[in-house]
């Protein structure tokens, strides 16, 4: 639990992705992921947290005739978001991390058209914090850089959800 007094838990997972099939078991693409974790909050009012993932993405792939079933990689942007009321003041406020994750998934997915697959997968992402911003519920804002102690307050997150692959080159 953090400062904000909130313990979060995975709740939806979405995510879409352009890959490009560089041989039979092996492609490569975009990876855009969006989570929502449903927070357990000590307070007053309504919080929630929304973690974003832009990344490259490496995948290894099995085909199973019209399904596949696969394992990814991706390293790329990454944005954490807390909002939640002021423990004191009870005004919404906003906290944002900026930096970069290391994320890993697998999954499993069904060609719905030649081009298009439809699937689920679980991704465990590990966040590095770059930077740090905060909006009061008065609307002030303030960021700055996080330095490397900071850095091991942030551990992993994981969810469980699902996915829309379009295919280039398939």
């Amino acid at each position: 639990m953090g400062e904000s007094g909130i313990e979060v838990l995975p709740m939806a997972y979405g995510q879409a992705q352009l890959l490009f099939r560089m041989k039979r078991f092996f492609a490569v693409g975009v990876h855009f992921s969006a989570h929502f974790f449903k927070p357990k909050f000590e307070g007053t009012g309504k919080a929630r947290v929304v973690q974003i993932n832009v990344a490259p993405e490496l995948r290894g792939l099995v085909p199973l005739g019209r399904a596949e079933l696969w394992a990814a990689l991706t390293f790329g942007y990454f944005r954490h978001m807390i909002e939640a009321p002021h423990w004191e003041t009870r005004l919404q406020e906003s906290d944002w991390y900026h930096g970069f994750s290391f994320g890993w998934g697998f999954g499993a997915h069904y060609y719905v058209l030649p081009a298009v697959a439809l699937g689920g997968a679980l991704w465990f992402h590990k966040p590095a914090i770059t930077r740090h911003c905060h909006t009061s519920g008065l609307g002030f804002r303030s960021c700055e850089r996080v330095d490397l102690a900071y850095q091991q307050w942030v551990g992993f997150t994981w969810s469980l959800g699902a996915t829309l692959t379009f295919w280039w080159g398939r």
